[in-house]
């Protein structure tokens, strides 16, 4: 296949005639190339990977003078100056080159795509690398200072002008380095050439620095920005630092009321755009970009105006306080806003005071709900536009009225100010966390009411807690140390105790996190999210709920009465009334029949009298299990048996059960008075063995 080099231009912009000459010749000898069949494809790989190092040099030069139609495309395409598309085709030359070494036919791919990949790839790196920004290393400075300097001495002494090539040789450098001395000093003069540089960045030399030609050109692309539309300049400008502090693109899409991918692909937008504007001399319209300005002035006062309102509301909050005009500084402690006196003009310090709350307001903003945002960023110019949504607007958006616009816009500058003052924080924090406990109370009113006409009273709640009833609240303190303690613990799943963490403040949040944080960070809806905070309340109830341990403990003393029965029944042939298992274990005798615990005063004797035998007659690890398992110590909930199983280092669940039983047993057996006290019984074996009245020591 041909293609005749007439047919073939180069683009519009050409250079010179010394520069365009070669590249008509290179590019008719391109496309007069014909390409290669399947078999000589096949044959040139097989020479090249398995040839000697001649043969497999020719056959990888005539791989590559078959592509240069492939370059020559693409380089034409790609470049808009002759000297770059010399460089282009150099870059692409060197990728076909290392593409013919490293591909592997065995894999049955097309080499044809595999080379134009690699050679696309290698001329967009390089037009990359060769774009209008200036890149240089911050030794090269100095490095040519000191060429130039060694090379006029050389020239003074010797009288003759001197090559680079002489001048390394005679400053002893490498024949790698004289070979690149030449192109380093002439790149850097090209580099400064591009754009002239103010008196006040160079050295004492008079040669510009590295920081100041960075400098000029970040002005220069500061200066082309305001020729982009309000968001891209915004974006870019956040992005890289210029006129602002840096930011990421999560806190400019929040800032913007927009989403990430918004911002990258408004990102890739402006910055085609900024490279268009500064391939051409920068001539900015004076009249377009004193509007600019006005405009950003307009919005910067727009959005100042929510820190000044803000304001304001902390000065009446205190006004009400102390029933007087709050101070300047009484105004500052109470936002904790630190800022210096540098000047007696109280508007200026108030104006500074204002600028630094607006910082810490901004961070609050998406803490709000959903409607007090929308309204709070379009009232103040929150929402990327450069200017303010009036109250019309803001009704007809949100289908609402106007009176309750303004409604949503005073809660959500009140919930902004207790957001941002650390006075109003504690005490909001603190609040959040007596809900817990008023939520906690309230549900085991419901409980404790069901089935009943009037109201429980807050003693019969006390009780169920085991908390007395104080005043102020104290109760509800002391109420709220146990469930904090309970979720610290691990009591609730993963979900549950994220929710009543944030929701309760019992994190390191200063304010409660909205629901739909809550439902991003744990994936589930709005209507679940109230679901499990609910279920997390009742979860709570029911493990502080003294009922419940009364419940365990009471079922500990009606099995010990069924063990007491089954065992006289094996020993008398017969079922053992109530009366004769109450003379077993001495408790008084009961009124009623049947093989059940009697009454709760027999209850009562006998978990006084397991509370007496677990140290002395079980074992360590079956006083746990029975203490734990039946709530005898201080906790509210039974313990598992697994969970027993992993405290008592035991195999599996089945041994804390098989030790259980055994201790169920020595209970009966010790209540019963079939079995003494073991540690009582130890102590009177070792007494006999060591004195010579065995007889004595069993009657003491």
């Amino acid at each position: 296949m041909e293609a005749p080099a007439s047919t073939f231009q180069l683009p519009a912009r050409t250079g010179s005639a010394s520069v365009e000459e070669p590249l008509q010749q290179f590019f008719a000898n391109a496309f007069s190339q014909q390409f290669l069949t399947r078999e000589e494809h096949d044959d040139l790989f097989m020479r090249i990977n398995q040839g000697e190092p001649e043969v497999r040099t020719e056959a990888r030069n005539k791989l590559v003078t078959a592509y240069l139609p492939l370059i020559a495309g693409q380089a034409s395409r790609r470049a808009s100056d002759p000297n770059d598309v010399q460089d282009l085709i150099q870059e692409a030359c060197l990728s076909l080159i290392r593409a013919a070494e490293g591909f592997d036919l065995s894999k049955g791919k097309s080499f044809s795509k595999y080379a134009e990949t690699g050679a696309g790839r290698a001329m967009n790196a390089e037009r990359h690398r060769t774009r209008d920004t200036i890149h240089i290393p911050s030794g090269v400075p100095a490095y040519v200072r000191t060429v130039e300097q060694a090379r006029q001495e050389m020239e003074a002494e010797t009288g003759k002008e001197l090559s680079w090539e002489e001048v390394g040789t005679r400053m002893g450098l490498k024949s790698t380095k004289r070979a690149n001395l030449a192109p380093i000093v002439e790149g850097y003069r090209r580099a400064l050439s591009k754009g002239e540089l103010s008196e006040g960045m160079r050295d004492a030399d008079g040669i510009p620095t590295h920081h100041a030609i960075i400098h000029e050109e970040k002005q220069r692309v500061a200066n082309a920005l305001t020729l982009l539309p309000y968001k891209q300049r915004y974006i870019l400008g956040g992005l890289w630092g210029i006129g602002v502090q840096e930011k990421s693109a999560k806190q400019i899409a929040l800032e913007l009321d927009i989403s990430v991918t918004r911002v990258n692909k408004l990102k890739i937008k402006a910055t085609d755009a900024l490279r268009s504007v500064l391939e051409v001399p920068l001539r900015l319209d004076t009249k377009r970009v004193e509007a600019i300005q006005a405009i950003d002035a307009r919005s910067e006062q727009t959005r100042l105006k929510l820190a000044a309102v803000v304001w304001k509301s902390g000065a009446a909050k205190l006004r009400s306080k102390t029933e007087r005009e709050p101070s300047l500084q009484e105004i500052s402690s109470y936002f904790n806003t630190c800022v210096e006196a540098i000047t007696n003009d109280t508007n200026q310090l108030l104006q500074a005071h204002v600028q630094q709350l607006y910082q810490k307001v901004l961070k609050q903003i998406p803490h709000l709900t959903r409607a007090r945002e929308r309204v709070i960023r379009g009232r103040y110019a929150l929402r990327g536009k450069p200017w303010r949504t009036t109250c019309d607007m803001l009704s007809e958006e949100n289908k609402t009225s106007q009176y309750a616009i303004e409604r949503l816009r005073q809660r959500g500058i009140h919930t902004l100010r207790r957001a941002v003052s650390p006075q109003e924080q504690e005490l909001r924090k603190n609040n959040q966390r007596i809900k817990l406990a008023r939520a906690i109370w309230k549900r085991a009113r419901v409980v404790l009411s069901e089935g009943k006409q009037e109201q429980v009273a807050d003693e019969r709640i006390a009780r169920c807690f085991g908390i007395p009833l104080g005043a102020e609240e104290e109760h509800l303190h002391i109420l709220l140390e146990r469930a904090r303690a309970l979720v610290d613990n691990d009591l609730l799943d993963d979900k549950k105790s994220v929710i009543v963490r944030g929701r309760f403040c019992l994190g390191t949040e200063n304010a409660p996190i909205p629901v739909r944080q809550l439902m991003q960070q744990t994936g589930i809806n709005k209507g679940n999210v109230r679901e499990q905070l609910n279920r997390a309340i009742e979860r709570l109830r029911a493990e502080l709920s003294q009922e419940k341990r009364q419940t365990i403990q009471t079922l500990l003393a009606g099995k010990i009465w069924s063990k007491a029965g089954q065992l006289l029944a094996k020993e008398n042939g017969r079922t053992a009334s109530e009366t004769e298992i109450a003379e077993a274990l001495r408790l008084p005798a009961p009124n009623g029949t049947g093989q059940s615990c009697p009454s709760e005063h027999c209850h009562r004797i006998i978990l006084s009298r397991i509370e007496q035998l677990l140290p002395t007659s079980l074992s360590e690890k079956q006083a746990i299990i029975i203490r734990q398992h039946y709530c005898l110590d201080e906790r509210h909930v039974p313990a598992a048996f697994a969970d027993l199983a992993k405290q008592l280092q035991f195999r599996d669940h089945h041994i804390v059960a098989e030790q259980h039983y055994k201790a169920l047993n020595t209970i009966v057996q010790c209540l019963l008075g079939r079995k003494g006290n073991k540690r009582k019984r130890q102590t009177q074996q070792k007494c006999c063995i060591l004195t010579s009245h065995p007889a004595e020591c069993r009657s003491t």
